[in-house]
């Protein structure tokens, strides 16, 4: 049974009375008969109690708010470096990670309060955690569906564009350069939060804003989908923003059914960490002594 904040029911349906012979508004002689029908309670993350502009408008800030604050985090590292800046260097590439996660949790504190301040609860944008449990469950099986979609996306497009394969095969390479050697405790942690930052604003937040926006789930599904392709292929090959986004759409649907994050960011750490894994970067990422 899946409990709201509330320790109710999402799923039980509300029961509403209403006078048998429709609504009343004037005197009558003697009781009343009414008659119980049940209603299905509101989806929170339809947003309703926030317009289309003030949900574009939250979309608006949070971008600008990332430029400026990605802007902020790249000049201090630069200024703390000095002369010796190379985002390349290990120091400096664990510097910037950590500060992006740092931006991303910042963001979603400010969607939290947005949110908020529309009257909508924290539920609307997926952070609700009443089934936590049989949501971390199914984050495994978010994770195989995953890397299966990944493989099957990519068999495809290596049958239909068989040069690509060897354009691909320098993507461990680079992701192995932009990931510097720490403890996988460390890296493990990091990876979670990246997860987490990023299915709240990219599920939750851009998915059911632009659903708001648009008024169709299939519409938001498919923008934030090719969005999150889109923006995951920094130092990557572009055609990987195809599997990326094929991902996304999946990781976004859990969640429509799920009414939550949860089992999308254990999905998306899973999934990470695995690729990892296969790239061979969580057996070398102990730095030697």
């Amino acid at each position: 049974m899946a409990l709201n904040e509330f320790g109710q029911d999402n799923n039980a349906y509300i029961p509403v009375a209403t006078p048998i012979d429709g609504p009343v508004d004037h005197p009558v002689d003697g009781p009343i008969e009414y008659q119980v029908e049940y209603q299905a309670p509101s989806n929170p993350m339809l947003l309703e109690a926030m317009s289309r502009p003030r949900a574009a408008g939250h979309l608006g800030i949070l971008i600008v708010a990332s430029i400026v604050l990605q802007f902020v985090v790249v000049f201090a590292v630069m200024v703390a470096s000095g002369e010796s800046f190379d985002p390349e260097k290990q120091d400096t590439s664990l510097s910037l990670l950590v500060a992006t996660v740092a931006i991303g949790l910042v963001l979603v504190a400010l969607a939290a309060g947005m949110t908020r301040s529309a009257s909508c609860s924290a539920a609307s944008i997926g952070l609700s955690f009443s089934n936590w449990k049989t949501d971390c469950l199914l984050g495994i099986v978010v994770a195989i569906v995953s890397q299966l979609a990944f493989m099957v996306t990519m068999l495809i497009i290596f049958l239909a564009w068989p040069g690509m394969q060897d354009q691909v095969e320098a993507n461990p390479e680079r992701i192995n350069q932009m990931l510097p050697p720490m403890h996988p405790v460390l890296l493990v942690g990091l990876i979670t939060l990246v997860a987490f930052w990023e299915e709240a604003i990219f599920r939750g937040v851009l998915v059911t804003h632009l659903r708001r926006i648009f008024g169709s789930w299939a519409l938001a599904v498919l923008v934030a989908g090719g969005l999150f392709g889109v923006m995951h292929i920094i130092g990557q090959e572009p055609i990987m923003a195809v599997p990326l986004a094929v991902i996304g759409v999946i990781w976004t649907l859990f969640m429509i059914w799920r009414r939550s994050i949860v089992a999308c960011v254990v999905g998306h750490a899973l999934f990470n960490l695995g690729q990892l894994f296969m790239l061979g970067h969580l057996t070398n990422s102990t730095p030697t002594p």
